[in-house]
């Protein structure tokens, strides 16, 4: 009887001492809320949050003392009439701990008119060429003329330099319309796509073959939409550098054979693909790069039906019914670039004019060429960041593999993209538009679409993903 007891004694014991081993608290990562909303919109909550114990996430939300329905990490909401500013909460909780709580305001009206209003100045200060990170005669102006057409910018004058700026006129607080209306597009034209907070933009490369540069303030962040035809570069950036917002505009110019852009703010030049300033007071100086998509205008309007479309309604008189850049990956796949390209882009691993989706994560990047992927779902580490990239033959998007708390792995099954972990559906878009995590959202990747020989002028030690 006495052992018994004892080993009674002792079972009862470690029961206790295992079960008061501490279970880790949930923690937040990022609660992503839009800055500022108007009356009658639907706009999309999220929170990237994760368990260290690895326990299923519970999610509550609640607005204004009113809690919403849904329960997963991402959720959309009606903005109301007839108020001004509302707090959003998130609650998660691991169902053993008190749930971490998290709290931002989202105001409700239009932007104030410093942020939705673009104007350049008046006056631009010249570039101060004393400062550049490269040769100034591998920075070659575009005369448009059919003799001497390409100056070096170590030989141009400071009148030619003024004639040839916004020669191709950039955009600025341009004018929308709805996919409906969007009627004069096909499905197969391309479009540079842009979504945030529960809001989705267009732009069609038959408008920005162009312009080339769009100035915009978009849910509250100041952006810049940028294309340049001749390296089929769509690339999305923040206008914020430091305490400053910057306003862009077009030289004319071209360095490895891709749009140098300049800010009327300093007057520096920045190299579009590399998202870096290479002439002037910012030289060196990077632009935060935002997540986009570059594809079809079918797909784009599939994935965000209630997309708003740049409108052919620019104040310039262009002829937007046609491409004529429509066959120059052909004269590029041959060596006949537009302008000067050095050794570096000419690096023969793939096609110059080959399509790439490029992913860095500090100094680290990797060229994904699509077309060659075809439908393909690639689990990945790039600077020590676990992605995943969704390639279909024509385009591709890079997310972290992480929704409702916890990390998935991906593969193509029945021609779907599908995480091994709970069998959902996820789209090009990394949400989840079936299965048990339905309506779940992937944190976006920024990403670049360019020609191969573009990126990897940029990126001399970029790898390339491997065909299998």
């Amino acid at each position: 009887m006495r052992e018994f007891i004892c080993l009674l004694l002792l079972t009862i014991l470690v029961g206790v001492l295992v079960g008061c081993g501490e279970n880790a608290e949930p923690v937040i990562e990022q609660l992503i809320i839009p800055e500022t909303a108007e009356p009658g919109n639907r706009v999309t909550f999220q929170v990237v949050a994760h368990d260290p114990d690895g326990d299923v996430l519970i999610y509550t939300w609640v607005v204004n003392n009113t809690r919403l329905t849904a329960t997963t990490s991402t959720v959309e909401w009606t903005v109301p009439e007839g108020v001004e500013v509302v707090t959003i909460e998130v609650h998660v909780s691991d169902g053993e701990n008190t749930p971490i709580i998290q709290q931002q305001s989202l105001a409700i009206g239009k932007l104030p008119i410093d942020l939705a209003e673009i104007e350049p100045p008046e006056f631009v200060p010249p570039v101060d060429l004393s400062k550049h990170s490269v040769p100034l005669d591998e920075i070659f102006f575009d005369t448009f003329q059919p003799v001497n057409r390409a100056v070096p910018l170590s030989k141009a004058s400071a009148e030619l330099i003024e004639e040839l700026r916004d020669a191709i006129p950039p955009l600025n607080n341009p004018k929308y319309e709805s996919a409906a209306e969007a009627t004069w597009l096909d499905d197969r034209d391309v479009i540079i796509g842009y979504a945030d907070a529960g809001q989705a933009w267009a732009y069609p490369t038959r408008i920005m073959n162009f312009h080339e540069i769009v100035n915009d303030t978009l849910a509250g962040e100041p952006i810049l939409i940028s294309f340049c035809p001749l390296c089929f570069s769509g690339i999305v950036f923040s206008r914020r550098l430091e305490n400053r917002t910057l306003t862009f505009g077009n030289t004319s110019a071209l360095f490895e054979s891709d749009m140098v852009m300049l800010d009327y703010e300093t007057g520096s030049y920045w190299w579009q693909v590399a998202g870096r300033a290479i002439v002037g007071t910012l030289t060196d100086k990077i632009l935060t790069l935002l997540p986009s998509f570059t594809g079809t205008w079918g797909e784009w309007r599939n994935l965000h039906p209630e997309t708003q479309v740049l409108s052919r309604d620019t104040g310039f008189p262009r002829d937007y019914s046609f491409d004529p850049f429509r066959d120059y990956p052909e004269s590029v796949n041959r060596g006949k670039f537009a302008f000067p390209v050095s050794e570096a882009g000419k690096d023969p691993r793939l096609a110059a004019g080959e399509k790439v989706l490029a992913v860095k994560v500090g100094n680290d990047a990797k060229a994904y060429p699509v077309a060659k992927l075809g439908l393909a779902a690639i689990m990945d580490t790039i600077g020590g960041q676990s992605i995943v990239v969704f390639t279909n033959e024509e385009s591709g998007a890079a997310f972290k593999p992480i929704a409702v708390g916890r990390t998935l792995t991906f593969e193509v099954r029945n021609e779907r993209f599908t995480d091994q972990e709970t069998s959902s559906i996820w789209n090009l878009a990394g949400q989840a538009i079936d299965g048990p995590l339905k309506g779940a959202q992937l944190p976006p990747v920024p990403t670049k679409t360019t020609f191969w020989f573009s990126i990897v002028a940029a990126e001399p030690g970029i790898t390339v993903c491997a065909i299998k």
